[in-house]
């Protein structure tokens, strides 16, 4: 994932210089870097560069709570407890 296929003020944990930064998205490039819950600067990252963006643990929990939600419905719908995708 790169710098414009991210989502406003959401969290990601991005790896630069090999190191790992919790960083908020805020708009055009620009981002706030966070040590706990305290933010540590803004700064604006290059476009041309290519970064690795990963979402935060908790939103990954949510996407993955939400799919299996999603799963157990479709299982009750169709009445076919083996369904899979």
């Amino acid at each position: 994932m790169d710098v414009t296929h991210c989502t406003p003020n959401r969290f990601y944990i991005a790896r630069i210089n090999g190191k790992y930064y919790r960083l908020k998205y805020l708009h055009d490039f620009e981002f706030e870097m966070y040590h706990k819950k305290k933010k540590v600067a803004t700064f604006t990252l290059n476009k041309c560069f290519s970064y690795v963006f990963i979402p935060s643990a908790t939103e990954l929990a949510q996407e993955n709570m939400e799919s299996r939600a999603l799963h157990m419905i479709l299982r009750k719908i169709t009445g076919d407890e083996a369904f899979s995708w």
